[in-house]
């Protein structure tokens, strides 16, 4: 029996594969609750935050009126090696990151919320243009806004059906960028400004 544990436990580590983190994302506007509890937030819903983990918990909320009021920073601090040149800083930043829910529950079945917040965001901004300033702006933003429109409705007192709608507003903001041709290796333009939207 030990044998087979040894070479079972062989092979998952043989076939286990590697995760790799993406892009910068502070969960903040799940409330501290929810963080602290790991995910487990789920099936208390016992405040404004229950609208972005469990939408159909928030008809259980006592109160007729729930507010989440959050705010969360980055301190930007970007250090950018080029190849060739040497140690260049962009400047140190503050960006506030706000969130904000409301919920109501002033119809008799019916329970309604919206919460706003912003998931993701970073940026820098350096003084002068990189030594390799081919694909390397002077200065870039990106951020993404959600908003969360939720109702719920409480069909008996154990049983309520929730559901939200996402709506992600995504912009990323570059200046300063050098663009080249491809087939010369020449500066076609240097961008002052490019804003993406969507």
């Amino acid at each position: 029996m030990h044998k087979s544990k040894v070479v079972l436990l062989v092979i998952f580590s043989l076939i286990s594969l590697d995760a790799y983190a993406s892009g910068f994302s502070k969960p903040v506007w799940g409330g501290a609750r929810s963080i602290g509890l790991g995910g487990a937030f789920v099936g208390l819903a016992d405040d404004a935050t229950a609208l972005w983990h469990n939408p159909a918990g928030i008809t259980y909320l006592e109160n007729k009126h729930h507010f989440y009021l959050g705010a969360d920073a980055l301190i930007t601090d970007t250090d950018f090696t080029p190849l060739g040149g040497s140690k260049e800083s962009a400047k140190t930043e503050f960006l506030p990151v706000p969130s904000f829910a409301y919920v109501n529950k002033g119809l008799k079945a019916l329970t309604l919320g919206i919460g706003v917040y912003f998931p993701h965001g970073n940026g820098g901004k350096y003084d002068t243009a990189s030594f390799n300033a081919i694909g390397n702006p002077l200065e870039g933003r990106i951020y993404s806004m959600e908003i969360l429109p939720t109702f719920a409705w409480q069909i008996t007192p154990a049983v309520s059906f929730g559901a939200s709608l996402r709506i992600v507003r995504i912009s990323n903001t570059i200046k300063g960028q050098t663009f080249i041709n491809p087939a010369t290796l020449t500066v076609v333009d240097v961008l002052d400004d490019l804003e993406v939207d969507g």
